[in-house]
């Protein structure tokens, strides 16, 4: 997850641009599928946000040339879970007891292969606090 994602309609997006409207007070970001390399999708979208964050509208401008990939989205959702789950743990929390508290048994992933994520989820988290 090296940038920003965000998820409509069943489908994944990368944050691709931003535009700010001062004098309407809304924000524009431009989205490309989060599979455009793997399927070479063309799907994009465009989502505006007011300057409070509370009135989103998201408009698909290109479709995509593949169905909604659920599996992807349940890995992407769960590893949103970790991420905060990582970020509000105490250090000394094991990363495998916080693997098992947020799968609860039921894991799109092994341990094995999501452990190095969730490393570096805790690692940034030391560092802005040392920084801080």
């Amino acid at each position: 997850m090296g940038s920003s994602m965000v998820e409509f309609d069943n489908f994944t997006y990368h944050i691709h641009n931003h535009r700010t409207n001062l004098k309407e007070g809304k924000h524009t970001f431009y989205l490309l599928c989060s599979m455009r390399n793997r399927y070479k999708c063309k799907g994009r979208g465009k989502l505006e946000v007011d300057s409070e964050g509370d009135n989103r509208s998201f408009t698909p401008t290109q479709p995509h040339n593949h169905p909604p990939l659920l599996e992807e989205l349940a890995l992407h959702r769960f590893k949103l879970k970790l991420k905060k789950a990582v970020e509000d743990a105490d250090t000394i929390v094991p990363l495998r007891t916080i693997f098992e508290e947020v799968s609860q048994g039921s894991s799109p992933v092994e341990f094995k292969e999501i452990s190095p994520f969730m490393a570096r989820v805790r690692k940034k988290k030391e560092y802005v606090r040392v920084v801080s």
